[in-house]
């Protein structure tokens, strides 16, 4: 049997063997340079774009982390198990 060192957190963090960011990372690429070009564009010529309040922006992302702890969370019954969902 094959017994390796378990990796600490930061090592953890850089691991990219399994992991889905090499297929991600163009997307996240794209999205950067777009958001750069942006905020250049907004920079350089401040009457091109108006001015837009950001409260709009807020209120949708103000719920999102109170979903993403009950999308993450697993669900346990009174026992401790795992509850099985179907998906595989």
């Amino acid at each position: 049997m094959i017994v390796r060192d378990k990796p600490n957190a930061f090592k953890l963090f850089f691991i990219l063997r399994g992991s889905i960011v090499p297929h991600i990372l163009p997307q996240i690429v794209v999205i950067t340079l777009i958001g750069v070009l942006v905020a250049g564009l907004q920079q350089s010529y401040p009457g091109l774009f108006p001015n837009y309040s950001t409260a709009p922006f807020a209120l949708p992302a103000s719920p999102s982390p109170c979903f993403w702890v009950f999308v993450i969370t697993p669900a346990t019954t009174a026992g401790g198990r795992p509850v099985s969902c179907g998906v595989s």
